[in-house]
């Protein structure tokens, strides 16, 4: 087919074109190439140089920082070898010691448990030291010595110990029995010794000296029952009922005023002709006295009161503490009171005259 003029002049001209557009491709590619490398080590080139100017600078402070580091820890090198090897021996103490401790430790718990029991035990057993016997065995050295040997028997009750210990107790025993014979064999017969006077040993004497005592101490009291008051605080309990009962009748024999308080306000048929304190007046008494014990019994002089005693005691002993508060009073006198409580002859030395009588001794 034959193509016109116009159509090869325009086939020429887009393939003249199309390879000048290939070629400035190409070229343009190349370009790109060759300029990206040289960029790239240009740029490369001046980050390592300021790499290693920073280095250089670090390296230059770190040089100067390890030279300040060294000379301040060069003061604690010794200290740290030096507690570097105690811990190290400490390690290889508590590592030795733990070996020692779980050599059994493949045979289970109880053998552990049983070691260290046999191992205490022998260290306990171990403790127990004591002193030689002396030529002379003092009291001194019994006081000191004994208890020792007796944890030692306790310890090892063996056949050596036992009889060691039980010696020496035994002749403990038989130096505090000599002592007593002496002391009886020097009181008797010694007038400042002796106090058979002041409180007989015999039975019928001493049965003789209570039968006076007590005679005495009502009569006494009977005397001075007129300088006494007793306010009974109670409740209509057994006990205080009881006891009220035969304090109350017994102080009337003597002729001693007593007054009832009783917190309940209840009347005890026994004691109903005492003098009752009002129910207000009862509880602010015991309110004020402070009262924490029923029965309780206050006592009154014309200048002092108190408690005389708290709860239920016997008659005796009653009446006893109403003597020592008239004692205490200046109500009555030395030796009424001790006729009164059974003191027969009363011997009081003075301090001077028992120093003449040890100085009288060595001479």
């Amino acid at each position: 087919m034959l193509l016109s003029p116009f159509v090869k002049i325009l086939i020429r001209s887009c393939f003249i074109r199309s390879c000048f557009f290939f070629c400035s491709i190409v070229v343009l590619g190349l370009m790109l190439t060759f300029g990206f490398k040289t960029s790239y080590a240009s740029t490369t080139s001046q980050a390592s140089s300021t790499l290693q100017s920073s280095h250089t600078s670090q390296n230059l402070q770190n040089s100067k920082g390890s030279q300040a580091l060294q000379n301040s820890q060069g003061s604690q090198v010794s200290q740290s070898s030096q507690s570097s090897q105690t811990t190290a021996n400490s390690s290889n103490a508590n590592s030795a010691q733990n070996n020692l401790q779980y050599q059994g430790q493949s045979y289970g718990w109880f053998y552990y448990n049983w070691q260290l029991a046999q191992d205490a035990d022998e260290e306990l057993a171990s403790k127990t030291t004591v002193p030689p016997v002396p030529k002379f065995i003092s009291s001194a050295w019994l006081k000191m010595a004994l208890p020792l040997y007796l944890e030692q028997a306790l310890d090892n009750p063996s056949e050596e110990n036992v009889l060691t210990y039980l010696y020496l107790q035994n002749y403990a025993t038989q130096q505090a029995s000599l002592f007593s014979e002496q002391v009886t064999l020097l009181t008797q017969g010694n007038a400042l010794l002796d106090n058979n006077g002041v409180f007989p040993q015999n039975a019928v004497a001493r049965q003789y000296r209570e039968q006076m005592a007590a005679h005495t101490r009502r009569m006494v009291l009977s005397h001075y029952a007129h300088k006494l008051l007793l306010v009974f605080t109670l409740a209509g309990d057994f006990e205080s009922k009881n006891f009220a009962i035969l304090a109350a009748q017994n102080a009337e024999a003597l002729g001693i005023k007593v007054v009832i308080a009783a917190i309940d306000g209840q009347v005890i048929p026994e004691l109903r002709k005492f003098e009752y304190l009002p129910a207000e007046e009862a509880l602010a008494f015991a309110d004020n006295a402070q009262v924490e014990i029923l029965p309780t019994v206050h006592v009154f002089s014309l200048e002092k009161g108190e408690v005389l005693v708290e709860g239920a005691t016997d008659i005796q002993d009653f009446e006893m503490r109403l003597l020592r508060f008239m004692y205490k009073e200046n109500i009555i006198s030395r030796q009424q009171f001790n006729l009164a409580r059974g003191v027969i002859n009363e011997r009081l030395q003075e301090s001077e005259q028992v120093g003449d009588l040890i100085k009288k001794l060595g001479k």
